[in-house]
Order: C-alpha cells, then sequence, then structure tokens
C-alpha cells in the first residue's frame, strides 16, 4: 500500500489511467457522402461540408457517417478529408445505398477490428485509442 501511495503521490502515475474525457464524437446521416451537384458542377457538395463544419469549425475526433451511398468505383482518395484517417464499409450488393463510414481523427491512435463486424450487414467497427467505434445502417 506505501509502494502505491508514493506512486501516485509522485505524480508520474494516474490511479485511473484511461482516455481523457475530451474525445468528441458525432453520427451523421448523410444520405449521399460523395453527391454531383448539377448547379456547382461539384462531386465534394456534401462531403466539403461535412469537412468544413465537423472536422473544421467543430473539430470533431471521430465522426460516424451513414448513409454513404458510395459505390465501389469511388475511391478512398475521392472521399479522403485531410487530417482524418477513413475507414468505409460500402453496401454489399453494389446498389449504391446504405453503406457506412468512419473518419477518425490523425491525432489518435486508430485501427480497423474487422474480426467484429459481422458478414452482410454495413457495419463497421473501428479501434480508437482504446475505444471500440460502432456505426451501423439497418436494411429494410
Amino acid at each position: 500500500m506505501m509502494i502505491f501511495l508514493l506512486l501516485v503521490t509522485s505524480g508520474t502515475i494516474h490511479p485511473n489511467p484511461g482516455p481523457s474525457g475530451d474525445l468528441s464524437v458525432c453520427h451523421l446521416n448523410a444520405r449521399s457522402l460523395y453527391s454531383f451537384d448539377t448547379v456547382l458542377k461539384s462531386n465534394r457538395t456534401k462531403l466539403d461540408e461535412i469537412e468544413f463544419v465537423l472536422c473544421n469549425e467543430l473539430q470533431y475526433d471521430v465522426i460516424c457517417i451513414s448513409e454513404t451511398w458510395l459505390k465501389p468505383d469511388i475511391s478512398f482518395e475521392d472521399i479522403k478529408i485531410d487530417n482524418y484517417n477513413t475507414y468505409r464499409r460500402d453496401r454489399a450488393d453494389g446498389f449504391g445505398y446504405g453503406g457506412v463510414a468512419i473518419y477518425v481523427s490523425d491525432r489518435l491512435y486508430s485501427m480497423r477490428r474487422q474480426e467484429l463486424e459481422i458478414q452482410g450487414l454495413e457495419f463497421l467497427c473501428i479501434e480508437v485509442i482504446s475505444l471500440l467505434v460502432f456505426v451501423t445502417d439497418r436494411r429494410m
């Protein structure tokens, strides 16, 4: 007990280590992450909006997105947001509706945990620091 008290009072050991309470997470139903706007002639209108508001203004650490509506012909580079790691899982049948994505600030350790994902479902699992973050989209 005496050694524990000495370690805790030294200021170098935290009695309850773990992630700080400063992690900010949000969820968004995008209803098409990568949409083409015929007026603006832009492919990134909604993605640019997400990047500006959620990443630059509000500075979320983790952004979970459902209903990405991405298809295999849309590359990771097309949906990349600077200073964020991108993880995605498109709808398995390739119809382009559904799908999920998670953006994690590159300041944080993150890793996809495919062994925890359920085959056949739009379900994505990412380990962030020592937390597991899941996003799913129900299929009708």
